[in-house]
């Protein structure tokens, strides 16, 4: 699950595991239909690829429709590579209800009960 995970999505190991488990679950739940999407835009173009049109006008409007979706402006072509959640060499606190808080809680509370048993064993003996 987390593989398939950050495959499909440009997080880090460090912000996916501090998000909460809600959000990464409805985010995870998106991906069939992303990568449905991605594979419908595929065949659309290989589709106008093959039969372009008279003088390939059909594949040049298909082409000029995906760049307005994709909010590409030709005279603009700077698009920003910063995508949320990742940012070079930032720290990311766990959020509550994260998959890192819950690894944090569950590894205090082991920590606790040894502490709990080492003390009733040197008491004990």
């Amino acid at each position: 699950m987390y593989g398939r995970f950050c495959q499909a999505y440009p997080y880090t190991a460090e912000t996916a595991l501090a998000m909460p488990w809600r959000r990464f679950l409805a985010l995870y739940r998106q991906i069939d239909r992303l990568q449905a999407e991605e594979d419908l835009r595929a065949l659309l173009v290989a589709g106008f690829g093959a039969n372009p049109g008279e003088r390939g006008r059909a594949f040049q409007d298909y082409a000029k429709r995906l760049e307005l979706r994709a909010g590409i402006d030709r005279r603009k072509t700077a698009i920003s590579s910063l995508v949320a959640g990742v940012i070079p060499m930032a720290t990311i606190e766990a959020e509550p209800g994260s998959i890192r808080a819950e690894l944090e809680r569950l590894r205090a509370a082991e920590n606790e009960r040894q502490r709990q048993r080492t003390a009733q064993k040197t008491a004990g003996v």
